[in-house]
């Protein structure tokens, strides 16, 4: 099946997915997570002696089990399972904002694709740049993620992708129409999905060389940002 094809005439801005799109998330959310280990060790120990890594993660998921108004927002979402972890052993659920501030540190602390840096510099020259996440992730500009001009957060517009409704902010910020706005991301359904429902054109990001895994007909694909701005002449 041939891909969709894009109206790169249309095309006035981009918008770009973080985590896995621009950067490994994996790795970042590992060191973070250790980072929240040593804060604990130091400052709570009994939270280890409580939690292992497994723990912590079914406490997480149970957490959004029974907050599901948090799921949008990751920030909220960690800070009330350091929260329960550090009620759950009697200490200072006070001192869950430190633990969250050590956590989040590390969390921005990303290292971006070795193409990244370039294909956002070339993008640049030819489209207005923002970023579209879920995450909490707010790297600092030598990522050369100073290139956008504005990052929409799922937990400020109080909704997520796929939402539509992330995606209209989105539009109605850089006041444009949605077909005049190219979204890329690694996920099919929340990017790629998302874009397409609220009218935005779309990239899949597949570093992997993955197949497109839906019966709908496939996007454009590319496997890093070297290769989109070849095939949006920038």
């Amino acid at each position: 099946m041939t891909e969709t094809t894009l109206d790169v005439t249309r095309i006035r801005a981009i918008t770009f997915d973080f985590d896995d799109t621009l950067w490994p998330i994996a790795p970042v959310i590992q060191r973070a997570e250790q980072v929240l280990r040593d804060w604990f060790a130091e400052h709570a120990p009994a939270v280890l002696e409580r939690y292992d890594e497994a723990a912590v993660h079914a406490l997480r998921q149970r957490v959004g089990d029974a907050n599901p108004e948090l799921l949008h927002d990751m920030t909220a979402l960690r800070l009330k399972t350091i929260r329960v972890m550090l009620d759950s052993v009697g200490a200072d659920t006070q001192r869950a904002d430190d633990a969250f501030a050590a956590f989040y540190a590390a969390r921005n602390a990303v290292v971006c694709f070795d193409d990244v840096a370039e294909g956002l510099g070339r993008l640049a020259k030819r489209f207005r740049l923002a970023g579209l996440t879920n995450g909490n992730g707010r790297p600092g500009p030598d990522t050369g993620l100073h290139v956008l001009e504005h990052t929409v957060y799922a937990r400020e517009v109080g909704c997520a992708k796929p939402d539509p409704r992330i995606f209209a902010h989105t539009a109605d910020h850089l006041e444009l129409q949605p077909d005049a706005i190219l979204h890329v991301g690694d996920h099919p359904h929340a990017d790629v999905a998302g874009a397409r429902a609220s009218g935005f054109q779309a990239v899949w990001l597949s570093r992997l060389d993955s197949t497109w895994p839906t019966t709908d007909r496939p996007p454009v694909t590319v496997r890093c940002l070297r290769e989109l701005a070849d095939r949006l002449g920038a």
